[in-house]
């Protein structure tokens, strides 16, 4: 076999395994990426209205932080499952209506005319 033939099959190969390692390099980021998209979907606050958007967006912050920083594992899924929980129970806190209370009723006679 020809040095040019040889040099041509050893670069097919060479793109071949390139284009096979950047194919599963792809994929895994890909997964990764849809593991923490789907968690992260739960951490939008930008359609909330402004009292709930505060209190919502610093879990959304933390969430970020969460993925950015610790590698994708059970653990990392656990650590966003509960953070939902907790901001779950935050938004519904500062919704909270106590049973108990009693709004003062308008004074007739300080009524506006």
């Amino acid at each position: 076999m020809s040095r040019e033939r040889e040099e041509l099959r050893v670069d097919k190969r060479t793109e071949a395994d390139r284009a096979g390692l950047t194919r599963m390099l792809a994929s895994k980021r890909k997964r990764e990426f849809h593991m923490t998209d789907r968690m992260m979907q739960f951490f939008e606050y930008g359609h909330l209205p402004d009292k709930l958007k505060a209190v919502s967006k610093q879990f959304g912050v933390l969430a970020e932080w969460i993925c950015d920083t610790l590698p994708s594992n059970p653990e990392r899924t656990v650590a966003l499952r509960k953070l939902l929980e907790a901001k779950d129970c935050a938004v519904r806190a500062s919704i909270y209506k106590d049973p108990e209370y009693q709004p003062p009723k308008p004074d007739k006679e300080n009524k506006p005319a």
